[in-house]
This record gives structure tokens, C-alpha cells and sequence, in this order.
């Protein structure tokens, strides 16, 4: 299934009944693309390949998708077009070792107002299987977001940089999410954002701290606060929830086999983010999303998976368990398409993809100007 086979709206039972071999199947772009670059277009790992030490590993990874990223906002030349902005913010428990965010706003929106009115706010959090990226990984998304919608529904992002496995394991990234969140809860009109229209949203590990944090929002309702945030809607792309990978449906999902040696997610990288987690040695069943997880009353949500990554069918899981929950969804595979394919920013898929993304944007804030409709 391709991103032009179906409109947007949610198809997650179309979705379950395609081949999966022909999800999975290399895009003839993608192939193209390996070839002008000398790059294999599969994977290249032996069940018995041994990586580098996380730490290594972790490096290279963030230093290329780095790169890569700010190579991208000089050749769409965004730092005309958004204002990118630095700032922390504390942590309870370690005052003097703040997280940091990085705040995205519209050149164009504020240049055109005297006054300007509060903006919708998305609050990113990074992929990298919970290991790889910084702040500096995600600039090239976050600002195209805010570039791409500002003529039709101008909005304010702020990347969330959580701790790694590297420098904590599990739960520390999720107390990282909920300790910004809070934060910016509270301060969100001087971010120049809009409390009753706030999205969350995050690429693979990413995406698992984004549902998280609304799933966790919804439970703390009861909890007197002077000002709540109204989440409106989650984008979630090429999602990665870690709890799922140990439920007995995993076993069923076609891709973790099809997709063992596929490229930026081999299952020996998928195992290696995992064992870095740690996430067997707690049994905090708080931060659990799952099979089991009560969906209900979550807002509108977009889903966008790639047909050549091991969690494909994790994703299917999920967004069935939603749909049934009465979430309204939107859903998109991208066919023979590798994991986190955003990245390889000359893709034309890649663009597609993040097209796309706005697109459901606007659906989430019932904006007009929608290329899919429902």
C-alpha cells in the first residue's frame, strides 16, 4: 500500500489485509537512490554480526543524521523562514542539569502582525531508539513542519531533548516527557503558544513518549492544575513502542522476520536499543502502552509507517487497538520504504512523507487546505 493508493482517513483494516510482501518489497526509488549513492539498498548484517559499543554506535548515528539535518536547512534555506531558538528547562530532582528544547517559530506569521495571536503548539520528542539524536538530528524536520504550514496554518514546535539510554536507562526518558510537559503547561502563553490547541508527536522511540504522555495526561485530569493543556491530536511516525515487542501478538507480526535485515533498523540494532533500555528490570506497569492500554477518549491521531521496518506490523497492532478504542485515526503505509526513511531528506518519498504529515496537521486542527481528504 502506497501513500496515493488511499486517501488519509484511517484504512487500518485495508492495511491488515494487503500482501505483506508487497509492503515490504524495496521502493524501485529507494533502490534508485542506494545505487547513485553506492550504498547497499538492503541490510547488511549476519545473524551473528556484532555492532560497536553503544557509544560508538551512538555517535556515528548522531553526528551523521546531524549533518544531514542542518545540511538540509541551509538547501531549503530555512533560517530565513523560522526562527530557531535555544532554552532548558529544569528538572525537579537535578536543577543543574536542565533538559534542553529548542523552539521553532514563523518568520513570515510574526512579520506580518503587529500583535500576533497565540499559535498552535507541537511538542516534538526525537527518535533513535531512545539512544541516538539530539536537538540538532531533528532541526531539519521540526523547521520543514513550521515552514510548510505556515502560509495555511502557522504553528510553533519545541523539540524535546530527553536522556538517552546512554546516560540513564528506562524510565528517565519518560520522566524527561512529563517534566517538559509540565513545564510547559505552565508557561505555554510565553512560548507564545495556544493551551487549547496543543499536538504531541515524535518519530520511532519518539512516538512512544508522545502517546505516552497524552495517555498519562488523560489519567491526571482529576489533578487540580491552574492551567491544562488541550491536546488536540498525536502524530506518530514510524512508531516504536517498546512494551509491545514482549506481548504473545509479537510473535505474529510477519515483519519482524521479513524485515530482520532491513536497512536503519536490523533486528541486531532493534535488540541492541532494547537491551539498552533495560526495560525488563522495572516493573513500573505505569509507563506500559499496549494491547491492554485504555485508548479511549485520546484525540484525533495520524499514523505514518514504513513498509520495510521490522515494526510495521507493531504499528498495524496498535492502531487496530485504537480504532477499536473509538480513536479517530489516520493512517498511512509507505511502502518498500525503510525505517525512519525522513531522514534521507532527497528522497522523493521522503518528501511525500512529510507532506503528508502537515497535511494531517491541518486535519488535526480542522484547519482547511487539506490535500487527502477523508
Amino acid at each position: 500500500m502506497t501513500v496515493h493508493q488511499i486517501p488519509s482517513q484511517s484504512r487500518v483494516a485495508e492495511a491488515r489485509n494487503y500482501d505483506p510482501w508487497h509492503l515490504h518489497e524495496p521502493s524501485s526509488q529507494w533502490i534508485d537512490f542506494c545505487h547513485a549513492n553506492r550504498i547497499p539498498w538492503c541490510g547488511v548484517t549476519s545473524p551473528g554480526d556484532e555492532f560497536p559499543y553503544h557509544d560508538e554506535f551512538d555517535a556515528q548515528i548522531t553526528k551523521q543524521w546531524a549533518s544531514s539535518a542542518q545540511h538540509e536547512l541551509r538547501r531549503k534555506g530555512y533560517e530565513y523562514k523560522v526562527e530557531i531558538c535555544n532554552s532548558t528547562i529544569p528538572r525537579s530532582k537535578e536543577p543543574n542539569n536542565p533538559i534542553s528544547i529548542r523552539l521553532y517559530y514563523p518568520i513570515a506569521f510574526y512579520e506580518q502582525r503587529d500583535t500576533a495571536d497565540p499559535l498552535p503548539l507541537y511538542i516534538h520528542f526525537r527518535g533513535g531508539g531512545f539512544l541516538c539524536g539530539d536537538l540538532d538530528t531533528e532541526d531539519a524536520i521540526c523547521a520543514e513542519m513550521v515552514s510548510s504550514l505556515t502560509p495555511t496554518c502557522p504553528i510553533i514546535v519545541i523539540s524535546i531533548d530527553y536522556r538517552s539510554t546512554a546516560e540513564e536507562p528506562f524510565p528517565a526518558m519518560y520522566h524527561d516527557a512529563w517534566e517538559a510537559y509540565e513545564f510547559i503547561e505552565e508557561r505555554i502563553r510565553g512560548y507564545g503558544g495556544d493551551p487549547k490547541r496543543v499536538i504531541l508527536g515524535g518519530e520511532d522511540s519518539g512516538a512512544a513518549l508522545a502517546l505516552w504522555v497524552a495517555m498519562f495526561a488523560k489519567k491526571t485530569e482529576v489533578v487540580p492544575k491552574t492551567q491544562r493543556l488541550n491536546i488536540v491530536g498525536l502524530n506518530l511516525t514510524t512508531p516504536w513502542f517498546p512494551h509491545m515487542d514482549v506481548e504473545k501478538s509479537a510473535q505474529t507480526e510477519f515483519s519482524r522476520y521479513q524485515c530482520w535485515n532491513a536497512p536503519f533498523l536490523p533486528m541486531a540494532v532493534h535488540h541492541m536499543y532494547r537491551d539498552m533500555l533495560e526495560m525488563e528490570e522495572s516493573n513500573l506497569s505505569h509507563f506500559t502502552v499496549g494491547e491492554c492500554s485504555d485508548f479511549s477518549g485520546l484525540p484525533r491521531t495520524f499514523m505514518l509507517v514504513a513498509g520495510q521496518s521490522l515494526l510495521r506490523d507493531q504499528a498495524l497492532r496498535l492502531a487496530h487497538c485504537m480504532e477499536q478504542a473509538g480513536v479517530r485515526l489516520s493512517f498511512e503505509v509507505f511502502s518498500g520504504m525503510p525505517h525512519e526513511f525522513r531522514r534521507i531528506y532527497v528522497l522523493p518519498q521522503a518528501e511525500a512523507a512529510n507532506a503528508m504529515v502537515e497535511d494531517n496537521i491541518r486535519w488535526i486542527l480542522k484547519m482547511p487546505g487539506r490535500l487527502y481528504t477523508e
